[in-house]
């Protein structure tokens, strides 16, 4: 459980970072919320363990709505592909460049 909190500690310090330019990340930080998000876990499983189904149903929901705008955000990038309005969705398609070789990197001439 700890590494579990440690890494959402990391992310959440990364996303300071990020939307943050003055923003100068420290070890403590990090130390500071996994003590916090281990505090939380634990005073939740005490507390309102009782609470845990609907809060699993919550999840799954926004999981399932999750899933379903990713479908849809493909299947509007395959429709606009398959016109050719941007090379985005030409990239989204699977339809790439006319020139599809693999660069030669390590010099091996080809036969």
């Amino acid at each position: 459980m700890p590494a579990i909190s440690y890494t959402a500690a990391l992310q959440v310090v990364a996303l300071i970072a990020t939307c943050n330019p003055d923003y100068m990340t420290q070890g403590w930080h990090a130390a500071l919320l996994t003590i916090a998000f281990e505090v939380f876990a634990i005073l939740f499983n005490i507390f309102a363990i009782n609470k845990m189904p609907p809060v699993e149903g919550v999840v799954v929901i926004i999981h399932l709505f999750g899933f379903f705008a990713f479908i849809v955000i493909f299947w509007v990038g395959w429709e606009k592909a398959k016109s050719g309005i941007s090379p985005a969705a030409d990239h989204i398609a699977g339809h790439g460049p006319s020139d599809t070789r693999q660069p030669n990197v390590y010099n091996i001439p080809r036969h």
